[in-house]
């Protein structure tokens, strides 16, 4: 009998798969956090995730994915189209590293970058509904459960690299 101890288990060709199941999961929580208010949309937790991965060069893929996702999030909430990519930019540019110079607190860190995309998502909408003359978007205490939840997931599955 042959031995196939020197051969290395390939796993090149699961990445599709597994990436194909986790936008199906986010399409699904997506729908399911339009219908039921206390299941959280996660787009916090993936802004934070962007921010974070945007300096490693092996997860573009999954980049483009959280991309689709908070765009997706924009037109099915009624925001407006690409805000999240406009607001990474612009918190990228301007906020980040300020933001990890200023405090050691990694958790802080965590929170704030949750929290910018959230409330400054919000900001950000609310500007272009001025600039275009049309109503505000609809801001509630909602918006701070969110904020909570997600950072409580960043700090299980994120980590600020320094």
């Amino acid at each position: 009998m042959q031995t196939f101890s020197s051969m290395r288990r390939n796993s090149t060709d699961k990445n599709p798969i597994v990436f194909f199941f986790v936008s199906a999961f986010l399409l699904i929580a997506q729908i399911l956090s339009s219908l039921y208010p206390w299941i959280p949309s996660f787009a916090g937790f993936f802004f934070a995730y962007a921010l974070l991965s945007i300096k490693q060069e092996v997860q573009k893929v999954s980049l483009v994915i959280v991309f689709a996702y908070l765009s997706f999030y924009d037109v099915h909430q009624g925001f407006y189209l690409f805000s999240y990519l406009f607001l990474f930019i612009l918190a990228y540019q301007f906020g980040i590293y300020r933001v990890e110079q200023m405090t050691s607190c990694k958790k802080c860190i965590l929170f704030f970058y949750v929290s910018v995309g959230y409330l400054g998502h919000y900001a950000l909408n609310g500007l272009l509904s001025y600039i275009a003359n049309t109503p505000l978007p609809y801001f509630s205490s909602h918006y701070f459960y969110l904020i909570g939840f997600d950072t409580l997931l960043a700090f299980v599955f994120l980590r600020v690299m320094r």
